[in-house]
């Protein structure tokens, strides 16, 4: 994995982003080096698909409070994906 590209095209999500968009990694050099994530510049780091949508929850819940809304608490978010996984 080319580490530096990888903090390059962040660098450039950002700089042309006017919106803020959250920027989530993830993958086997993420997971052998847990706090790789925050020196490539992103905002989180998921170990797998089901913490990746949990840590997704968690970033829009903050964006979302940060602007004064409220949102279902990610348990039961949580419960109902995978209800509907299930049943796919």
């Amino acid at each position: 994995m080319d580490l530096p590209q990888v903090r390059r095209l962040i660098e450039a999500v950002r700089s042309s982003n006017k919106t803020k968009t959250k920027i989530m990694v993830g993958g086997r050099i993420f997971n052998d080096f847990p706090q790789l994530w925050k020196k490539v510049g992103a905002d989180a780091f998921a170990k797998d698909a089901i913490s990746g949508v949990n840590t997704a929850y968690k970033l829009v819940d903050a964006k979302k409070a940060s602007n004064g809304k409220r949102s279902a608490p990610l348990a039961k978010r949580t419960v109902a994906r995978k209800r509907s996984l299930q049943s796919a």
